[in-house]
This record gives structure tokens, C-alpha cells and sequence, in this order.
């Protein structure tokens, strides 16, 4: 009818998606590939463009091109990054711990970002995770999760971060939810970089547990370093530091 024919012009199908989409969830690539499949020419590209990662129903409807749009209502968005605003300037330690927190929406974390001071590698690097601060659990192993492991070597030039995954899935993190992150290396005492004292926008030092970055959609506040190979142990806390790296991920769904 009228509204597949407005759905085939370019300009009028963005509009109908663009109040559609909802939030990005998962879902099995041979979905996606089957949804592409089916989809008229318009549709198709947006989903090339955007990802299609799961379905949902808008409201029941017989007409074709409602069904297409229920499709499309949780299309992923391009991975985003927040990038700390205070680069190391050579400090840096066996490992760092922090705490990231969503926003209005809820999010996957795909990765961390992060730098070295001597630019030594590879080494061993092991990520570890919980849901909500790192202070009161900082030194209880048990606490945490291990969401990954492996060899990466991470640059030491300032301003200069590399990836570190946190596995296929990532961590997801509820809106107005509470994530904290321990990266950590056994191998040497220079392994993960951090930002000692870090200032707000008007030279003040930025208390303990405060935000230190932030982008609407996920904070990061203030961490600690951990000074032994061994991982929680000699955490400290004696200065207020924040972690120099970035922050990749989506926004997401909850189904």
C-alpha cells in the first residue's frame, strides 16, 4: 500500500527505521544472513550498513513492510569508544583496575584499549571482571572472572593504545549499571600504563572515585595500580589515579 511505497524511496525508509530501531542484541550470523536475504533492496542496505544482530516486534501487523521494519528493530549501532582524556605519561605498573558505568542504556564492552610504558612485548596479559566496584573487592580474587587471557604487546608512545579483547561475547553491562575491570600482566612491572592525579577541566584535582571520563552513554572513574606480579595483590591506594586507555563498545538490548 501507501506505506511500502514510502518504504522504497531511500529518504522515507531511514525515517521509518530510524523510530524502529531499537537497541543492539545478539543474534546467530546465519539469522542475519537469512534476513538480508529476504529483505527488499532499501532494507538491505541498511542492515549491510548497521548489522542486524536480532528481532523484535513492534506491534502486530499483516502488511509486508511492517514485518521487515519488526525486523530491523534492534539493529546494532557502529562499536563506539571512549577515549581517556588523560594519556600516560610513564607510569605504569603490573596492573589496573576500574570501574565503568553505563548510562540510561545498557551496553556491551567489546574491548579495552590500553598502553604500556616501555613498549616490551609480547607479554602475558589477563583480564579479569566483576559486576560493580573494584574497592570492595579489590584484593578477593574469587570476586572476580576471568573474561580473557593471551599474549598482546602494547605501545608505549603517548597517546598510542592497542586492543585488548574481552572475548566473542564481550561484558555487558545494565543501564545505570556498575562494571569494574582488572587488566593485569605477571611479566613485568611497566605492563599497563595509568594516569597518576588526573585534573578536571578546571585544574582540580579529581577525588577518589570520581569520574575521570565520560561520554553520555559510559563513565569511567577513578582506579588503582597493582604492584605485584602476582595479580591482587599490593593494590594501591594511596593516590588517586585513572586508567589511560579507551573503552570499546555497543550499545544493547535488554530483551
Amino acid at each position: 500500500g501507501d506505506d511500502w511505497a514510502v518504504l522504497k524511496d531511500h529518504e522515507g525508509a531511514n525515517a521509518q527505521i530510524a523510530r524502529a530501531i531499537g537497541l543492539s542484541c545478539e543474534l546467530d550470523a546465519d539469522w542475519s544472513e537469512h534476513i538480508v536475504a529476504t529483505l527488499p533492496p532499501t532494507l538491505e542496505e541498511i542492515v549491510e550498513s548497521h548489522g542486524v544482530v536480532s528481532t523484535a516486534a513492534i506491534a502486530p501487523s499483516d502488511e509486508e513492510w511492517h514485518r521487515d521494519l519488526a525486523i530491523l528493530s534492534k539493529v546494532s549501532q557502529p562499536p563506539q569508544v571512549l577515549r581517556a582524556q588523560r594519556p600516560s605519561t610513564g607510569n605504569s605498573d603490573f596492573g589496573f583496575m576500574f570501574d565503568v558505568t553505563a548510562g540510561d542504556t545498557a551496553v556491551c564492552i567489546r574491548a579495552l584499549h590500553a598502553a604500556s610504558s616501555t613498549g616490551w612485548g609480547p607479554l602475558q596479559y589477563v583480564v579479569y571482571t566483576a559486576v560493580g566496584g573494584w574497592r570492595p573487592i579489590k584484593g578477593s580474587k574469587r570476586r572476580w572472572h576471568k573474561v580473557w587471557s593471551g599474549e598482546a604487546t602494547l605501545p608505549s608512545k603517548q597517546g598510542d593504545y592497542a586492543p585488548i579483547p574481552l572475548g566473542e561475547e564481550g561484558v555487558h553491562v545494565a543501564a545505570k549499571g556498575k562494571q569494574t575491570f582488572y587488566i593485569h600482566s605477571p611479566s613485568h612491572a611497566t605492563a599497563v600504563a595509568f594516569a597518576p592525579l588526573p585534573m578536571d577541566a578546571e585544574g582540580k584535582l579529581i577525588r577518589d572515585g570520581n569520574v575521570v571520563d565520560a561520554d553520555g552513554k559510559i563513565s569511567v572513574s577513578t582506579g588503582a595500580k597493582t604492584c605485584s606480579a602476582a595479580p591482587f595483590e599490593s593494590v594501591a591506594t594511596d593516590s588517586v589515579r585513572a586508567f589511560a586507555g579507551c573503552v570499546e563498545y555497543v550499545l544493547w538490548c535488554e530483551a
